[in-house]
């Protein structure tokens, strides 16, 4: 940003939502940030893959040939067949909880393009899922979130928790967005 005084020489524009406090309550935007704040308060861990910073600061750890791109603006990453990408996430609060009785989930965010591609999902070398991208999860929107529900076994005795997402029958690894361990929501 410049100082409005370094802009008197130029054309601009200003626009002012107007708006009265129940019509914003009920907006959409308002409505979108409400459901952030309250995913956010139960999540354990976020991945974002394909972003250098969120790899880095989660360990990454990746087969021979794993590749990043970006898709619609988003990173993610994939593999090739018989290859895998895996991260270690902060599980420890997770794990308590899991033990507790308090249900948690793992979601993990992959795009409609990838129909067909299978992988599976582990998390502390225990299985998780065997997925494959199919029509039945498919809407109008280019991404979707996939659940997977944990049970105490996948975080047993321990403060991390290492998810390793490989290639299964000669598929490439469906394309990951977001992955995020987070209390499900009751």
């Amino acid at each position: 940003t410049i100082p409005f005084f370094d802009l008197h020489h130029t054309r601009y524009v200003l626009y002012w939502k107007r708006q009265n406090r129940e019509s914003w309550l009920r907006s959409p935007i308002y409505q979108k940030y409400l459901l952030h704040l309250e995913q956010a308060a139960r999540t354990y861990d976020e991945v974002l893959p394909g972003n250098d910073k969120s790899e880095e600061n989660h360990q990454m750890k990746l087969s021979e040939i794993s590749s990043r791109g970006s898709y619609n603006g988003y990173p993610f990453r994939d593999a090739q067949e018989d290859q895998w990408f895996e991260y270690t996430l902060d599980a420890q609060k997770a794990a308590e909880d899991l033990a507790n009785g308090v249900k948690v989930v793992l979601i993990v965010r992959f795009t409609t393009i990838d129909k067909g591609r299978k992988c599976v999902i582990k998390l502390n070398d225990e299985l998780v899922a065997s997925y494959t991208v199919n029509s039945r999860d498919f809407g109008k929107e280019k991404f979707y979130e996939k659940t997977f529900s944990l049970v105490p076994l996948h975080l047993r005795d321990a403060s991390s928790g290492v998810i390793r997402i490989s290639s299964v029958d000669g598929s490439l690894v469906p394309r990951c967005f977001r992955i995020l361990l987070m209390k499900d929501e009751e």
